[in-house]
């Protein structure tokens, strides 16, 4: 009987270190990308805009207020769906009232978009078409990110719907 050791074959080695190099890319364009998104996503901080637009204020209100124990289209009423309103009330209740956790919220939304918009790109098209089709994204995000917005939570799940597809 001959034992083998099958790692060292000549053609499993290269398709290893491409796998790894694709991984390493990957994390390195998701690292890349995630701190870009998150300067951004700094133009719309509590610290320079601490008074919130007329939706945010909504938002934050009906979040206020179903920490209070009012009830979501009961005694609070918009026509949102609810999950920009409980995200709102953890944000709230994580902060202890400020806009600070609705923001850190946000940002974790967005880094979360960012990692599945690099995997489900990379898998479907390849590193570098990857790479371009999250900063088109990104940069055209750029108009839409003025903070506690309904469209900057929904981006996840649309990669996240993109990701299950591919």
């Amino acid at each position: 009987m001959q034992f083998t050791d099958d790692s060292a074959t000549p053609d499993r080695r290269p398709d290893r270190l491409r796998a790894f190099g694709q991984r390493r890319g990957e994390i390195a364009l998701i690292a890349v990308f995630a701190i870009s998104i998150l300067l951004i996503h700094l133009l719309a901080s509590p610290a320079l805009r601490p008074v919130p637009g007329r939706d945010q204020g909504v938002f934050l209100y009906i979040g206020r207020e179903l920490n209070r124990g009012a009830a979501l289209y009961q005694d609070l009423w918009d026509h949102k769906p609810p999950l920009i309103h409980y995200l709102n009330a953890l944000g709230v209740t994580l902060d202890g009232g400020s806009m600070w956790g609705i923001w850190i919220i946000e940002a974790l939304f967005l880094v979360g978009t960012v990692a599945l918009s690099v995997i489900t790109l990379r898998r479907a098209f390849g590193l570098g078409a990857a790479a371009f089709g999250t900063l088109c994204w990104i940069a055209a995000a750029t108009t839409l990110l003025s903070g506690n917005l309904l469209e900057e939570y929904a981006l996840l799940f649309q990669f996240a719907a993109l990701y299950f597809f591919v």
